[in-house]
């Protein structure tokens, strides 16, 4: 019968490969509704009159959508006029054969009643942290989605909304 032999450096190269070592890990806390909106220069309520992919620019081959909203309250930030309109935009969507999916991204569609927390980036307006800063208002007048996700009213939101800086 034939004994097989390690040579030492194949053991001692196995034993350090199931040896523990120490867990590394990171555990981010959700940004609260308060820090989401103090991070955001304009924050409106109104509803989705229309969504658009387009060419990413500096992105070969990228898609984004512009989302495009009739805001009837500006809760923070700057008089938008007497038609008011604000466009933001965020990565991915179709156009033609080309199809970007990022996961996490809030969805959109002409009718959705939104609460948005904008921020100023480099590719325009976009809500902040992407789906913290995108709150979709059910039929029934409460509010879903955002830091904490916990449905609540919308007048009350609103209310509290206007109060932050």
């Amino acid at each position: 019968m034939m004994r097989l032999r390690l040579p030492a450096w194949l053991a001692a190269c196995l034993l350090a490969l199931t040896a523990p070592s120490p867990a590394t890990g990171l555990t981010v806390a959700p940004l609260t509704l308060e820090q989401v909106v103090a991070q955001a220069s304009l924050v409106v309520h109104g509803h989705v009159v229309a969504t658009a992919s387009e060419p990413a620019p500096g992105w070969p081959g990228g898609v984004r959508t512009r989302v495009t909203v009739a805001v009837w309250e500006v809760a923070k930030g700057p008089w938008l006029g007497d038609l008011p309109v604000v466009d933001f935009v965020l990565p991915g969507g179709t156009r033609g054969r080309l199809r970007t999916v990022v996961p996490g991204l809030p969805s959109f569609s002409p009718g959705d009643e939104v609460v948005l927390m904008l921020e100023d980036t480099a590719a325009g307006l976009t809500p902040v942290g992407f789906a913290l800063g995108a709150l979709h208002v059910s039929p029934d007048g409460a509010v879903h989605g955002g830091p904490s996700a916990p449905r609540r009213p919308l007048g009350p939101l609103l209310d509290h909304l206007r109060t932050l800086p």
